[in-house]
């Protein structure tokens, strides 16, 4: 049966085929195969004969076609730039991302990317480079970014409710605990209007 070798070298492949099969003849039979298995097969296509012979010098011969195709040159292609928020109460995301796709070069081939996917990504730009590599030591490399956009609100807690009772007309300078204020990323600016230590008229 004939066999296709795909993704080989430019020197060729080596190639284990199988033996061939034989029946009938007088006594033992020998099969020779040329090209012999595990011999390098040069990219093309090349027949190989094998032929039988039996103890009574009786020969018979067939063939199959062995194809060995050569590798194109390895490249690798990146998924596209996107975007994500921050996880829930974080400044951080942890970002899952597609697979970069190859193709070409000698196998195997395979591909590491970093920061790898599913790692935890800090809010702004980070590139990601993810670089192949093949059987002869080839290598291909690209990149693309994420970006951790932060578009959670803060929040904030304010003081109890204050009752100043005996003021005089005018109304009275009252000074009030700050509001408590939390943000998963940044130090929330506090701002009360009016400000504590302003003159409160009465009401």
């Amino acid at each position: 049966m004939d066999i296709t070798i795909t993704g080989a070298a430019a020197s060729g492949s080596v190639v284990d085929y199988p033996a061939s099969t034989t029946s009938g003849g007088v006594g033992a039979v020998t099969v020779v195969c040329n090209p012999l298995p595990g011999t390098t097969f040069p990219v093309g296509t090349t027949t190989v004969t094998c032929t039988a012979t039996d103890a009574a010098n009786n020969h018979a011969a067939c063939t199959f076609k062995v194809t060995v195709v050569a590798a194109g040159p390895l490249t690798i292609a990146c998924p596209a730039n996107f975007s994500k928020g921050t996880d829930a109460g974080k400044c951080t995301a942890v970002v899952s991302y597609p697979a970069a796709t190859t193709s070409g070069g000698i196998a195997p081939v395979t591909v590491v990317s970093n920061p790898p996917s599913g790692s935890t990504f800090p809010k702004g730009v980070t590139t990601v480079t993810c670089t192949a590599t093949d059987g002869a030591g080839n290598h291909a490399t690209c990149s693309f970014t994420v970006t951790v956009t932060d578009g959670e609100k803060p929040s904030i807690t304010c003081p109890m409710d204050k009752t100043i009772t005996d003021a005089p007309a005018g109304g009275v300078v009252v000074t009030y605990p700050l509001p408590t204020a939390l943000d998963n990323c940044d130090t929330p600016t506090l701002t009360c209007i009016p400000a504590s230590g302003t003159t409160f008229r009465l009401g």
